[in-house]
């Protein structure tokens, strides 16, 4: 990213709040609560030298380490999509950790190492669509942020918006990270990030919902410069208009390998159910579930073939990649390896990795039911901490079966582990209107398509 004038700072924290010996990698920083959290922006977005132990933070340093010793709830409360919230108390305004500013040219990035060390920041919130850079972090430049959750946020901005970082600039790397909550911005707008340059976003998973007319991405808006996005999930919703996709809106330049999408992606033009456009760059082994996410092309030079677009079945095989960037079992979706084994990280995870089994012969294309067309009961993947429920009721939740007698109504299945959600919509017919009241039609289910076989007969 280049401009006019730019001025380029990094603090490591100020004499308040935070808690460390020399911010190595060995002896870290530490942000122990809220007012570390707060300390840690305040210190570095004030880009000055300072005395801190003896000695003086440079601003021109880098490098420095800082770790989340516990779980941080900013504001306590929950938002919905529209940045709402419950209760008379107004929330905290979250202010993003680096910005630029447009009246005075100046540009302040954090140049460090942030390790969530799997903990999670709840209830962030910053609603101002006239500002650029919004995320936890505004912008980072030449830093890396990993292993950390972002839950229950809502961040709204204009360019360049996302759940843990709007901007990373060169060398910048954002690992092992989940976002679940809402981001809404007028482009480049990302779960994860907004946009990346000469950057790299890996092993994420994105569980929140994405809104940006412009450019959107499950995982990041737009990838450009030798930048690459790899071993990345998304499991949520990405609304928009042009050039968008469940794991970018748009590649430039750049690589998209190894990535998996499951959320449903809505746009008018440049769509894909992986990416929305590209040109100049790679584009390999990249999937989607196509009974969940029924968009299939983008725009550009790549195709959204039938080799990655995936029966529910298929995806869950337990060997869809074969390697040790992910974690994968029988009947789950597979998810990035390398996250916390246990806590909110965790939690996050596990419930992004359940599928719903719909059945793969449908009345009315004769190949697979989607999510936008269920005409038969189907199964859920379960485990023993998570719970699933039906948000209006019409759906009924008996051990791994789900069944349903209404029709033409909308439902929303909600997984829920701990303090982590993912919600999958559904659309319910039980009598299609090409089946007749005598027909019967054969169904394949899962785990056993090939003896367990049953007739249903609408009507």
């Amino acid at each position: 990213m280049c401009y006019c004038a730019c001025f380029q700072f990094f603090l490591c924290l100020n004499p308040f709040g935070l808690k460390a010996e020399n911010g190595s990698e060995n002896d870290p920083f530490l942000i122990n609560n809220k007012a570390d959290l707060i300390a840690f922006q305040q210190g570095v977005n004030s880009a000055e030298s300072f005395e801190y132990h003896g000695g003086t933070v440079n601003v021109d340093a880098e490098g420095q380490f800082f770790k989340l010793t516990s779980d941080i709830y900013f504001n306590e409360m929950a938002f919905d999509e529209s940045g709402g919230w419950s209760g008379s108390v107004a929330p905290e305004t979250w202010t993003p950790i680096g910005y630029y500013d447009t009246n005075t040219f100046t540009e302040v990035y954090f140049k460090g190492v942030f390790d969530g060390a799997g903990h999670t920041i709840f209830g962030l919130y910053f609603n101002d669509n006239t500002v650029d850079n919004v995320g936890l972090f505004g912008e980072i430049d030449d830093a890396t942020v990993k292993n950390l959750r972002i839950s229950k946020s809502y961040f709204c901005g204009k360019v360049y918006v996302a759940g843990i970082a709007g901007l990373l600039e060169s060398g910048s790397k954002i690992m092992n990270c989940v976002f679940d909550g809402y981001v809404r911005g007028t482009n480049k707008v990302g779960g994860i990030a907004g946009l990346i340059w000469t950057s790299e976003a890996s092993r994420c998973v994105n569980l929140g919902t994405v809104f940006s007319p412009e450019v959107g991405g499950g995982v990041v808006g737009f990838v450009c410069e030798n930048s690459t996005i790899r071993d990345c999930f998304n499991a949520s919703r990405v609304v928009g208009t042009n050039f968008i996709g469940g794991i970018c809106g748009y590649l430039d330049g750049s690589l998209a390998e190894s990535n998996v999408n499951v959320g449903v992606v809505t746009g008018t033009t440049n769509t894909g159910a992986v990416i929305g456009g590209e040109i100049f760059s790679t584009f390999t082994t990249c999937y989607f579930d196509r009974q969940m996410c029924t968009c299939v092309l983008g725009e550009g030079n790549h195709d959204e073939s039938t080799d990655m677009a995936l029966l529910t079945r298929a995806l869950t095989n337990g060997a869809l990649f074969g390697n040790d960037n992910w974690m994968e079992t029988m009947g789950r979706y597979p998810v990035p390896a390398g996250m916390a084994a246990e806590g909110s990280l965790h939690d996050a995870v596990l419930v992004a990795s359940l599928p719903i089994f719909l059945s793969q012969s449908s009345p009315v294309n004769g190949e697979y039911e989607a999510a936008e067309h269920v005409y038969f009961s189907f199964m859920v993947a379960t485990d023993s901490d998570v719970t699933w429920e039906s948000l209006a009721g019409h759906l009924s939740i008996e051990g791994d079966g789900v069944t349903f007698s209404a029709n033409e109504v909308a439902d929303t299945l909600v997984a829920t582990c701990g303090t982590a959600s993912k919600q999958i919509a559904l659309s319910l017919d039980f009598k299609p209107d090409n089946v007749f009241e005598s027909q019967s039609v054969e169904v394949e289910l899962f785990p056993n398509p090939t003896t367990d076989r049953v007739h249903i007969k609408a009507g």
